[in-house]
């Protein structure tokens, strides 16, 4: 039996998606940006170029792949270093770019990042001697990384030439981005934002606090926290903004809790190493570290959450068949356990799989998101559009302690077969 082969590996690699950093950690890349000594007195910063170092180190230990720079003197370089980051999204799961230093709205009503070292004495010359977000936009619209994520933290209270034309006298202007971009300001839409008194902006401080504590909630759902959190420490004086288009599937900055979602697993089809497995050994009420991993596990599960023997019968061995890849076994056994309609508009009855997790399979359907525009007290960013949801299945309850300790022995197996296969081969099977 060829265990190794790339449709197995690839399958795996599907189910153990998004819950191993290491697994992860090759195709997500970040650009974080630190400019504080600007040359003109008025424009220093003290903490932007701080803010940076430690964005990045925390990035870094969450498995991204990190280019730091700070005090960016000019815009040739600026635009330089854009480019040598942009050339490494094609493929990536996640790209993310972290500014913090001065930014403005120019004449042309578009944001501009400025280097610490040119001469800015008007304000037409913003837009020739700054790099403009929308030549990141762009650039990263066109590599197309599955995800990608700007922060900014750039609405600092700016010294450089307004623009009369442009309508507003500070912060950033509000961008639409394209499909599968998250942009997230420190402030709201032409308001400023504060560099801090402590050892990091309200905004980066909030950021670092969450990316240490919530690294595992969908982005969505991670910058809300991170508004929360600056609204509550500045007294509701900065308000951050998040904009995004729809996104075609759920992205965390490490790992998104999906235990619950791992399919029903057939007790006798994994091997014990690295090597095929040949016979299907019967758990014992012992440990015995010669036994297959994948029976300990159903084990571990079973004592903590009391699933009896009867709750799903354990093939036969002789109906397994020795030629058949582990992995084909583990993803055809539970096909036959329930019957799904791919077509039907009803709930079905829970059912419990082999985890001991009772499912349900609910309806999807659509509903409009964001509020009408005469809505009293609606924020310039809450635009109505459909979103649809799928079909999808909800655990009755929480995931308990003892399903999440087995889920994710599964995962650790499965991702060191990955690595391994990986090694033995000489390269990496990346997913599309």
């Amino acid at each position: 039996m060829n265990l190794f082969t790339p449709r197995t590996l690839l399958l795996s690699a599907m189910v153990c998606l998004n819950l191993s950093a290491t697994a992860l950690a090759a195709g997500r890349v970040a650009l974080v940006v630190g400019n504080a000594d600007y040359q003109i007195k008025e424009g220093k910063l003290k903490n932007a170029a701080d803010d940076a170092k430690a964005v990045a180190s925390t990035l870094h230990k969450l498995g991204y792949q990190v280019t730091l720079l700070t005090d960016i003197q000019t815009a040739q370089a600026f635009e330089q270093a854009a480019d040598q980051f942009i050339a490494q999204l094609p493929g990536k799961d996640m790209a993310v770019f972290f500014y913090s230093g001065h930014g403005m709205q120019a004449e042309d009503g578009l944001n501009y990042l400025i280097p610490t070292q040119e001469n800015i004495d008007s304000a037409y010359q913003i837009k020739h001697k700054a790099l403009g977000v929308q030549y990141l936009i762009d650039g990263m619209k066109q590599q197309r990384a599955s995800l990608n994520l700007l922060i900014l933290d750039a609405c600092r209270d700016n010294p450089y030439p307004k623009a009369s034309k442009s309508g507003a006298d500070k912060g950033l202007s509000r961008i639409d981005p394209p499909n599968d971009m998250v942009i997230a300001y420190a402030t709201a839409p032409n308001q400023t934002a504060d560099d801090g008194k402590g050892q990091h902006s309200p905004y980066a401080q909030a950021l670092l606090d969450n990316l240490e504590s919530s690294a595992h909630l969908p982005v969505t759902q991670f910058f809300n926290q991170v508004g929360l959190n600056v609204l509550n420490n500045t007294q509701d004086q900065q308000s951050p903004r998040v904009e995004y288009s729809p996104l075609h599937q759920e992205y965390c900055f490490l790992a998104c809790n999906t235990a619950a979602l791992l399919p029903p697993v057939a007790s006798a089809a994994m091997p014990a190493t690295s090597t095929p497995a040949t016979s299907h050994a019967t758990p014992s009420a012992t440990k015995d570290d010669d036994k297959p991993w994948f029976d300990e596990f159903l084990e571990e599960l079973s004592a903590t959450e009391t699933i009896t023997a009867k709750s799903k019968p354990v093939a036969s061995p002789t109906t397994k068949d020795d030629n058949k890849p582990w992995f084909d076994e583990f993803l055809e056994e539970p096909s036959s356990t329930e019957t799904i309609t791919a077509k039907s508009k009803l709930v079905s009855s829970p059912t419990t799989n082999a985890y001991g997790i009772t499912m349900i399979r609910v309806t999807g359907g659509c509903f409009q998101m964001g509020s009408p525009s005469n809505e009293v007290g609606r924020y310039d960013n809450e635009r109505q559009h459909e979103v649809c949801v799928d079909n999808f299945k909800l655990g009755e309850t929480e995931v308990t302690q003892g399903q999440w300790r087995a889920a994710t022995r599964l995962i650790s197996k499965i991702a060191a077969t990955i690595a391994q296969w990986n090694s033995s081969v000489g390269r990496t099977y990346k997913l599309s």
